[in-house]
Protein backbone atom coordinates (compact mmCIF):
# COMPACT_ATOMS: atom_id res chain seq x y z
CA UNK A 1 0.00 0.00 0.00
CA UNK A 2 1.59 3.33 -0.58
CA UNK A 3 0.12 5.15 2.11
CA UNK A 4 2.49 2.52 3.95
CA UNK A 5 5.39 2.73 1.30
CA UNK A 6 5.65 6.60 0.63
CA UNK A 7 4.08 7.42 3.86
CA UNK A 8 5.78 10.58 4.84
CA UNK A 9 7.08 9.76 7.65
CA UNK A 10 8.72 6.96 6.24
CA UNK A 11 10.49 9.85 3.80
CA UNK A 12 12.14 12.17 6.93
CA UNK A 13 12.93 8.52 8.70
CA UNK A 14 10.60 9.03 12.08
CA UNK A 15 8.27 7.35 14.08
CA UNK A 16 4.70 9.05 13.77
CA UNK A 17 5.49 10.64 17.45
CA UNK A 18 8.57 11.59 17.02
CA UNK A 19 9.19 14.97 18.25
CA UNK A 20 8.56 18.27 15.76
CA UNK A 21 12.47 18.59 16.01
CA UNK A 22 13.36 15.34 14.84
CA UNK A 23 11.69 15.45 11.72
CA UNK A 24 13.63 19.08 11.33
CA UNK A 25 16.78 17.48 11.77
CA UNK A 26 16.49 14.72 9.52
CA UNK A 27 15.31 17.04 6.56
CA UNK A 28 18.08 19.04 7.43
CA UNK A 29 20.82 16.28 6.97
CA UNK A 30 18.78 14.50 4.30
CA UNK A 31 19.24 17.94 2.21
CA UNK A 32 22.87 18.69 2.82
CA UNK A 33 23.91 15.28 1.76
CA UNK A 34 21.26 15.05 -1.70
CA UNK A 35 23.15 18.78 -2.36
CA UNK A 36 26.25 16.38 -2.67
CA UNK A 37 24.90 13.91 -4.22
CA UNK A 38 25.12 11.26 -1.45
CA UNK A 39 21.88 9.14 -0.61
CA UNK A 40 21.14 8.99 3.12
CA UNK A 41 19.47 5.82 4.71
CA UNK A 42 17.42 5.44 8.15
CA UNK A 43 16.85 2.01 10.50
CA UNK A 44 12.44 2.80 9.32
CA UNK A 45 13.45 2.70 5.85
CA UNK A 46 12.68 -0.93 6.93
CA UNK A 47 14.51 -2.76 3.42
CA UNK A 48 13.70 -6.13 4.54
CA UNK A 49 9.93 -5.55 5.41
CA UNK A 50 8.60 -2.39 2.49
CA UNK A 51 9.80 -1.62 -0.98
CA UNK A 52 12.93 0.63 -1.67
CA UNK A 53 12.31 4.54 -1.23
CA UNK A 54 13.75 7.20 -3.60
CA UNK A 55 14.62 10.26 -1.80
CA UNK A 56 15.00 13.98 -3.37
CA UNK A 57 14.86 17.50 -2.35
CA UNK A 58 11.49 17.62 -3.65
CA UNK A 59 10.43 14.40 -2.24
CA UNK A 60 11.45 15.51 1.46
CA UNK A 61 9.96 18.74 1.08
CA UNK A 62 6.57 16.92 -0.36
CA UNK A 63 6.56 14.64 2.77
CA UNK A 64 7.28 17.84 5.10
CA UNK A 65 4.45 19.92 3.59
CA UNK A 66 2.18 16.90 3.83
CA UNK A 67 2.35 16.73 7.96
CA UNK A 68 2.10 20.49 8.18
CA UNK A 69 -1.51 20.21 9.15
CA UNK A 70 -2.77 18.27 12.23
CA UNK A 71 -5.36 16.49 10.81
CA UNK A 72 -2.73 15.37 7.99
CA UNK A 73 -0.31 14.07 10.78
CA UNK A 74 -3.09 11.75 12.49
CA UNK A 75 -3.82 10.16 9.00
CA UNK A 76 -0.49 9.48 8.06
CA UNK A 77 -0.74 8.66 11.30
CA UNK A 78 -2.74 5.28 11.16
CA UNK A 79 -0.42 3.99 8.43
CA UNK A 80 3.61 4.06 9.89
CA UNK A 81 4.68 3.02 13.48
CA UNK A 82 4.34 4.63 16.79
CA UNK A 83 7.25 3.87 19.34
CA UNK A 84 5.82 4.86 22.85
CA UNK A 85 7.39 1.99 25.31
CA UNK A 86 10.01 0.25 26.03
CA UNK A 87 8.58 -2.39 24.67
CA UNK A 88 8.28 -1.01 21.41
CA UNK A 89 12.15 -0.07 21.85
CA UNK A 90 12.51 -3.81 21.93
CA UNK A 91 10.29 -4.79 18.87
CA UNK A 92 11.67 -2.12 16.39
CA UNK A 93 15.13 -3.57 17.39
CA UNK A 94 13.87 -6.83 15.98
CA UNK A 95 12.02 -5.05 13.23
CA UNK A 96 14.54 -3.00 12.01
CA UNK A 97 16.46 -6.50 11.35
CA UNK A 98 13.98 -7.89 9.35
CA UNK A 99 12.49 -9.88 12.37
CA UNK A 100 8.90 -9.18 11.88
CA UNK A 101 7.83 -12.47 14.00
CA UNK A 102 9.69 -11.38 17.27
CA UNK A 103 8.45 -8.40 16.83
CA UNK A 104 4.75 -9.53 16.76
CA UNK A 105 5.12 -11.68 19.56
CA UNK A 106 6.37 -8.64 21.60
CA UNK A 107 4.07 -6.46 20.34
CA UNK A 108 0.94 -9.17 21.56
CA UNK A 109 2.43 -8.99 24.88
CA UNK A 110 0.20 -5.37 25.48
CA UNK A 111 -3.01 -3.74 24.23
CA UNK A 112 -2.15 -0.26 24.25
CA UNK A 113 -2.33 2.31 21.69
CA UNK A 114 1.02 1.82 20.22
CA UNK A 115 0.93 -2.17 20.57
CA UNK A 116 -1.98 -2.25 18.29
CA UNK A 117 -1.24 0.48 15.63
CA UNK A 118 2.22 -1.83 15.31
CA UNK A 119 0.78 -4.70 15.50
CA UNK A 120 -2.00 -3.64 13.09
CA UNK A 121 0.45 -2.49 10.64
CA UNK A 122 2.29 -5.96 10.45
CA UNK A 123 -0.84 -7.57 10.02
CA UNK A 124 -1.70 -5.14 6.73
CA UNK A 125 2.06 -5.63 5.31
CA UNK A 126 1.50 -9.82 5.45
CA UNK A 127 -1.83 -9.13 4.15
CA UNK A 128 -3.64 -10.90 6.76
CA UNK A 129 -6.72 -8.32 6.79
CA UNK A 130 -8.67 -10.57 9.52
CA UNK A 131 -6.17 -9.30 12.46
CA UNK A 132 -5.15 -5.84 11.09
CA UNK A 133 -9.29 -4.98 11.26
CA UNK A 134 -9.59 -6.19 14.46
CA UNK A 135 -6.47 -4.42 16.00
CA UNK A 136 -7.85 -0.99 14.16
CA UNK A 137 -11.31 -2.01 16.23
CA UNK A 138 -10.09 -2.10 19.33
CA UNK A 139 -7.63 0.74 18.51
CA UNK A 140 -10.01 3.42 17.36
CA UNK A 141 -12.90 1.97 20.01
CA UNK A 142 -10.44 2.27 22.96
CA UNK A 143 -7.61 4.57 22.49
CA UNK A 144 -8.51 7.30 20.05
CA UNK A 145 -8.14 10.24 22.10
CA UNK A 146 -4.91 8.61 23.24
CA UNK A 147 -3.59 8.02 19.69
CA UNK A 148 -3.84 11.56 19.01
CA UNK A 149 -2.48 12.84 22.17
CA UNK A 150 0.78 10.26 20.95
CA UNK A 151 1.14 11.98 17.53
CA UNK A 152 -0.36 15.67 18.35
CA UNK A 153 1.29 16.09 21.82
CA UNK A 154 -1.96 17.10 23.46
CA UNK A 155 -5.64 15.88 22.91
CA UNK A 156 -6.96 17.41 19.67
CA UNK A 157 -10.94 17.35 18.62
CA UNK A 158 -10.93 16.27 15.01
CA UNK A 159 -14.64 16.76 12.80
CA UNK A 160 -13.73 13.40 11.73
CA UNK A 161 -13.49 10.23 14.08
CA UNK A 162 -10.13 8.09 13.61
CA UNK A 163 -11.81 5.34 12.15
CA UNK A 164 -13.74 7.17 9.53
CA UNK A 165 -10.44 8.63 8.83
CA UNK A 166 -8.82 5.30 8.86
CA UNK A 167 -11.76 3.39 6.57
CA UNK A 168 -11.54 6.61 4.06
CA UNK A 169 -7.64 5.87 3.34
CA UNK A 170 -8.42 2.85 3.02
CA UNK A 171 -11.11 2.93 0.50
CA UNK A 172 -8.53 5.84 -1.18
CA UNK A 173 -6.20 3.77 -1.63
CA UNK A 174 -8.03 1.11 -3.82
CA UNK A 175 -8.73 -1.10 -1.16
CA UNK A 176 -11.80 -3.96 -0.90
CA UNK A 177 -13.59 -2.61 2.04
CA UNK A 178 -16.77 -5.12 1.43
CA UNK A 179 -14.22 -7.97 2.40
CA UNK A 180 -14.25 -6.43 6.17
CA UNK A 181 -17.40 -6.83 6.41
CA UNK A 182 -17.47 -10.49 7.37
CA UNK A 183 -14.93 -9.38 9.74
CA UNK A 184 -15.87 -6.56 11.50
CA UNK A 185 -18.25 -6.22 14.54
CA UNK A 186 -18.86 -2.50 14.74
CA UNK A 187 -22.10 -2.01 13.28
CA UNK A 188 -21.19 1.77 13.01
CA UNK A 189 -18.04 0.70 10.71
CA UNK A 190 -20.02 -1.93 8.61
CA UNK A 191 -23.58 0.18 7.92
CA UNK A 192 -20.52 3.43 6.99
CA UNK A 193 -18.69 0.89 4.41
CA UNK A 194 -22.09 0.11 3.15
CA UNK A 195 -22.88 3.72 2.80
CA UNK A 196 -19.57 4.67 1.09
CA UNK A 197 -19.51 1.15 -1.36
CA UNK A 198 -22.93 -0.32 -1.92
CA UNK A 199 -25.15 2.39 -1.74
CA UNK A 200 -23.27 4.38 -4.56
CA UNK A 201 -23.18 1.42 -6.61
CA UNK A 202 -26.84 1.31 -6.03
CA UNK A 203 -27.90 4.20 -7.29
Amino acid sequence: MNIIAKNPYRYLGVYSNSPTKERVANKGKMNAFLKVGKSVSFPLDLPYILPSIERTIETIANAESELTLPTDQIRFAQFWWMNATPLDGIAFNHLINGNMNMAQSIWEKKNDVSSLQNRFLLSALNNDWSSAIRYAENLYTNFSEEFIAKVIGEEMPVSTPLWQMFIDSLAKSGTNLLSFMDILTNTEWKNYIAEITVVPLIQ
